[in-house]
């Protein structure tokens, strides 16, 4: 059985559920995936819903992607509440910490039917740029600390 042609695409949707004119399109497209935002989620059924709706519309397992890194960018608050961020986590400067709320994010995606979460993991942040989006977002500004966080 041949595989699908995909477009080389992630693309958002409107709401909580696809509308018609949205799953048309989709089955036209077959975009590699989709990115999801607060204006998808409301509670963790309706997105198990959504996600399972992708998947049987596609017919194959795409991407799906969403910003679950804790702190200010968190997608998933209506379900889980305020997460810590890399910032706040790596103030406890023990792995563990990091890995169980690696670890518990992974798994409440994956519950969601979530395949892709797009967090910086591994990046440093410099507070030199007066304007750096990385800031709370990073688990510090040395490669050997951030190392550390990453279990290596």
């Amino acid at each position: 059985m041949d595989s699908p042609s995909l477009a080389p695409v992630i693309i958002g949707i409107k709401g909580t559920e696809l509308s018609r004119g949205e799953a048309r399109k989709i089955d036209d497209l077959k975009p590699a995936g989709f990115i999801l935002f607060d204006r998808n989620i409301n509670g963790p059924q309706q997105t198990r819903a959504l996600t399972d709706s992708l998947r049987e519309l596609c017919g194959y397992n795409p991407l799906i992607a969403i910003d679950q890194e804790g702190g200010n960018v968190s997608r998933l608050h209506a379900i889980v509440g305020p997460t810590p961020s890399a910032e706040q986590l790596a103030q406890f400067d023990k792995r563990s910490v990091t890995q169980f709320a690696g670890s518990l994010t992974g798994t409440i995606l994956r519950q969601l039917g979530i395949n892709w979460n797009l967090a910086p993991v591994l990046d440093i942040f410099n507070k030199d740029f007066k304007s750096n989006s990385l800031s709370g977002r990073c688990f510090g500004k040395s490669a050997s600390h951030i190392i550390h966080h990453a279990g290596y």
